[in-house]
């Protein structure tokens, strides 16, 4: 046989071969992702067992905020820790302005609530203890500095002058308050002010006493001068209790300034070593109703593949407790994270399946609440993770 008829008769074994593997059928996990109707495409949807969310909320400390609330906003309600180091008690005070810079404002409704011009009182008080985000300082009317009135479209300075015999008391240095800081807290407030904090780095805008003062020098002479002290630690702290948001438990939250982080458990098990993972997605629908600030935050929520076990209330380590860190998709009314990674390397058992982690990043800076359906929702509603994926090919000899 010559080396033509070879070639041609090499050609139609190949065809036989790829015509024959046309017609076979196809694997029967094929038939999962695609479906029995030609072009049609079905999702793998895996949803939260009713009640596998877990979540825990804490007070977050502020300090490290560059801004600084004072007011109400809804059932939220913010006073202002400030410190600020004693002069010195071989000085006498004579006149003293607390000056805070405006950074803006804001309020629950529409841009017609300030239409009205709301304004509110602010009290500042020498405070009774140093500063913790879990027991903020208690106003004593003893400890009152000063009260004034701040403007809601006030948009540049506020100056409140501050009683001078009690600062003269707070600048001795044998005074029991002397190491301690101002407080500020306005009751009736219907708005939030937002001042700028320590952490603004501009002297010209951060929080300071002005101070009017006189000395005797080495001569005996009295002397009177200005000084500027500026803020050396500030924070906002939240006065509100958790119970005092009357937040509806069927609901997911995410949050800053009173923070909450959840874990999410789905069961995997489905899924074993051999699979592909193509695509994996989780989302989560959004209830603006019991939301607040017009989801402000929303682009900070992350989720986390969790790393180790979730114990209610245990804060976890962001570094030993969290894995892969997912950033969120914004769809309408969904948020989307894409997550095959993680799926990938827990169907592998490259990881142990401890859920996921979710929560907002930054929550520290400043106050907002965003809340999600839960597994207790309508179907439609519900945490989901929508799974696209593809087995080996049935070998045959």
């Amino acid at each position: 046989m010559n080396k033509i008829s070879l070639f041609f008769i090499s050609i139609l074994f190949m065809l036989m071969i790829f015509g024959c593997g046309k017609n076979k059928p196809l694997p029967g996990s094929y038939e999962r992702i695609i479906g029995n109707v030609e072009g049609a495409i079905v999702d793998t949807v895996l949803t939260l067992e009713t009640g596998a969310e877990k979540s825990y909320s804490k007070f977050v400390n502020t300090s490290s905020s560059n801004e600084l609330l004072l007011g109400s906003y809804e059932q939220y309600n913010s006073g202002i820790y400030l410190q600020f180091a004693a002069p010195g008690d071989s000085l006498h005070i004579k006149s003293a302005d607390l000056v805070m810079s405006i950074k803006g404002k804001t309020a629950p409704g529409d841009s017609s609530f300030w239409d009205s011009f709301p304004q509110a009182t602010v009290n500042v008080f020498l405070a009774d203890t140093l500063w913790d985000e879990t027991n903020p300082p208690i106003k004593d009317w003893n400890l009152q500095l000063s009260s004034a009135t701040i403007f809601s479209d006030s948009t540049n300075k506020i100056s409140i002058p501050l009683d001078t015999t009690l600062l003269n008391q707070w600048n001795d240095d044998e005074s029991d308050y002397n190491s301690y800081g101002f407080w500020l807290e306005s009751e009736d407030a219907e708005f939030i002010q937002i001042y700028h904090s320590l952490n603004s780095y501009d002297e010209t805008i951060i929080p300071k006493i002005d101070i009017y003062y006189s000395y005797v020098d080495t001569g005996g002479v009295t002397i009177d001068t200005n000084k500027v002290i500026y803020v050396s630690e500030d924070a906002f702290v939240l006065l509100n209790t958790e119970q005092d948001l009357n937040l509806d438990p069927d609901l997911i939250y995410v949050g800053k300034g009173l923070a909450f982080y959840n874990n999410f458990y789905f069961d995997l098990s489905l899924f074993d070593s051999t699979i592909h993972i193509n695509r994996a997605t989780l989302e989560l629908t959004i209830n603006k109703e019991n939301s607040i600030r017009d989801l402000s935050g929303l682009s900070d929520a992350y989720l986390f593949r969790q790393a180790v076990e979730w114990i209610d209330g245990a804060e976890i380590d962001p570094i030993e407790g969290l894995g892969a860190s997912y950033p969120t998709t914004v769809t309408d009314s969904t948020i989307t994270f894409s997550i095959a990674p993680s799926i990938q390397s827990i169907t592998t058992n490259t990881y142990v399946n401890y859920g996921f982690y979710f929560k907002l990043t930054s929550d520290d800076q400043t106050i907002s609440r965003i809340a999600f359906y839960s597994s207790k929702s309508d179907p439609e509603l519900q945490p989901k993770i929508k799974i696209y994926y593809s087995t080996p090919a049935k070998q045959e000899f």
